[in-house]
């Protein structure tokens, strides 16, 4: 059977599986998933998929559901952001309901023996317990590894000779568990008949090593001003199967503890630890405190949780950060906002002035504009959207694809100079637009229709933001593609300046175009530009990783400064770009004068002063000689 990873993620499994078949089948699916970390949403999915077909087959078998189990725990083994990108199809709540069920069908159509499976990542007990044994409680536990009586930074593995059941609750070693679960003897007043005539009670118990299987796609984990709410323990569970356990009296509740776990990350700390309990009926599923609440034993050093009925528990932390970073990505936000508004106001001023973007440079700069607006406009308004998988793909591939754009603009303006300063062969390259707009937009596109074809899941980061994640596909599909441009940027530029420092007759043989400072002026523009675009984004992967702090800071500055920058540079320094800002002024003025002197005749007219035929004549011959008053101007 192939395996469910990679390219095969989206196997559609064609066989038929029956009662009689079951065995074989779940034990394919079982052997195709061990030993694979790198299973991605989609091979999720298809798990999911096979997984509803096992237990569709409605086979109790101790085989079928040990396979089950073996499936799910090979599935838990995938990389958190995928179950996190598998959150929209629901995939997550599906494999545990799907495992339940099948546990619930070995207990209640069994041969009536007991189930013990411990796995990688999650453990289940299926007893039948004797009506007796509950009348003095009963106890789940699962141990913590030697030195664990602290909190805990690392995750082991379940061990099957720390998973215990204890008879007596009160011989639960509670200073040294990960988590426990007791069952108080007042859940024996709420059983049906029936199960009290069998003498025995079927109860399940769980423990899960992550919350991987709890995800809820419309609880809002990021809380915002840099605070979030995170799991910060392992998930336990029980159930009496045929049995809604709920409504326990205070004194007789279901009593829970945890080990914590350390969830945070650098410069964060917990601010608040809630027991709460997972509401499967709830919006797909989400954790709520409804009916739990917390009663910590010092002694014990656990964090202890009480609870009037049974389903799964954990203990959800309030993690706040460093004011300062959320206060530095507010700041970033708002650079970027800064460079869309200056942009903007570039582009609406080259795009008006006809004798302006009728020039090659000019026209070079508005795609760079253009480029560098779409860039920053999919940054602020995208790059956080993890919420969908398809979202953030699409956000990733712009981002992707206007970045390179930006960067392919500047070495259009780069060899543009060449052609112009040095070569002086601008006039003799046919379409030349045409060749550098195929070049400047279709090699970005070329590089991002690949990679998305390749596998795009590339584009969901590393599951806090939307762009190529770390990897092969972002040091050669964007670091080495930008390096080489800025390489050959900064080459060109540099003969441009040698030429122009040493070759005065350069400059002569241009001056029906421009003098030879502002030949200067045109090249330092461009030289600034293409640094700060450059060192904008370096800054930016390197804030990816380590010394997040310090090159977010350096990122978010240089941000602000892009879109001024180019504002400052080819707008206000522009000579004819304030000249002409001067005359839309005055003809805005020249207009509104007229619609005042229209609105003053109009109501002479009304009071009988003038007649409304000559008014309206004259009127409309003074607005005619200030509509082609302006467009001459431009």
């Amino acid at each position: 059977m192939t395996p469910f990873l990679g390219e095969n993620a989206s196997l559609q499994l064609q066989a038929v599986v029956t009662s009689e078949n079951v065995t074989k089948y779940s034990n394919d699916v079982a052997e195709a998933t061990a030993n694979v970390s790198d299973i991605n949403a989609e091979g999720l999915r298809a798990i999911s998929d096979a997984l509803e077909k096992v237990v569709n087959a409605g086979n109790s078998s101790t085989e079928v559901t040990n396979n089950t189990f073996r499936i799910v725990d090979n599935a838990l083994g995938a990389p958190d952001e995928e179950f996190v990108n598998a959150v929209e199809f629901q995939t997550s709540r599906r494999i545990l309901d799907l495992l339940e069920q099948q546990v619930t069908l070995f207990q209640t159509q069994g041969d009536g023996n007991n189930l013990t499976i411990v796995g990688r990542s999650v453990a289940v007990v299926a007893l039948q317990i004797p009506k007796a044994s509950l009348l003095e409680g009963f106890g789940f536990a699962t141990l913590a590894s030697p030195g664990g009586e602290e909190k805990s930074n690392v995750l082991n593995e379940l061990n099957e000779n720390k998973t215990m059941v204890y008879f007596y609750p009160d011989n639960i070693p509670m200073t040294t568990i990960d988590a426990t679960i007791v069952l108080p003897p007042d859940i024996l007043g709420l059983l049906p008949p029936y199960l009290l005539e069998n003498g025995t009670v079927p109860v399940t118990f769980f423990i899960f090593q992550t919350s991987k299987l709890f995800l809820s796609p419309d609880q809002e984990y990021d809380l915002g001003c840099g605070r979030r709410l995170a799991v910060g323990t392992r998930v336990i569970s029980a159930t009496v199967e045929g049995a809604v356990i709920e409504g326990l009296p205070q004194g007789g509740e279901v009593e829970t503890a945890f080990l914590e776990l350390d969830v945070t990350r650098d410069s964060e700390a917990v601010d608040n630890r809630t027991c709460v309990f997972w509401d499967k009926f709830d919006q797909g599923g989400r954790w709520s405190s409804e009916g739990c609440r917390r009663e910590d034993n010092p002694d014990i050093n656990r964090i202890r949780c009480l609870c009037d009925h049974l389903t799964s528990f954990a203990v959800l932390l309030d993690v706040s950060g460093d004011v300062g970073l959320y206060v530095l990505d507010v700041v970033g936000m708002i650079g970027c906002i800064i460079s869309i508004i200056c942009l903007v106001i570039t582009l609406v001023t080259y795009l008006s002035m006809k004798k302006l973007r009728s020039k090659q440079p000019q026209r070079i700069l508005i795609n760079l504009c253009f480029a560098l607006l779409g860039l920053y406009l999919v940054f602020v308004i995208g790059i956080d959207r993890r919420y969908t998988t398809a979202g953030c793909v699409v956000v990733g591939f712009l981002i992707h694809f206007f970045l390179l754009s930006s960067m392919s603009w500047m070495l259009v303006e780069a060899i543009n100079m060449y052609l112009l300063f040095v070569k002086v062969l601008a006039a003799t390259v046919s379409h030349f637009m045409l060749k550098a707009a195929l070049f400047a937009y279709g090699l970005p596109l070329l590089v991002c229709v690949v990679t998305v074809a390749f596998d795009s899941s590339l584009y969901l980061g590393d599951g806090t933001y939307c762009f190529v994640k770390p990897g092969p596909a972002l040091y050669y599909g964007v670091l080495l593609i930008v390096a080489l441009l800025l390489a050959a940027n900064f080459t060109i530029f540099s003969i441009v300046m040698q030429r122009l420092s040493c070759r005065k007759s350069v400059a002569d043989n241009k001056t029906n175009q421009a003098s030879r400072g502002e030949m200067w002026r045109r090249v330092q523009n461009a030289v600034a530009i293409s640094v700060l675009l450059g060192l904008t984004w370096l800054f930016g992967f390197l804030a990816i990783g380590g010394a997040r702090v310090v090159f977010n800071i350096l990122f978010l500055v240089l941000n602000s400064l892009q879109g001024f920058l180019v504002f400052l540079m080819f707008c206000v320094r522009q000579k004819e770009v304030r000249e002409q800002w001067v005359r839309w002024m005055h003809c805005g003025q020249r207009r509104s004068d007229d619609f005042v002197r229209a609105k003053y005749k109009k109501t002479g007219s009304q009071d009988g002063r003038t007649s409304l035929a000559t008014s309206s004549r004259q009127d409309i011959q003074l607005s005619s000689r200030g509509t082609v008053s302006t467009d001459a101007t431009l």
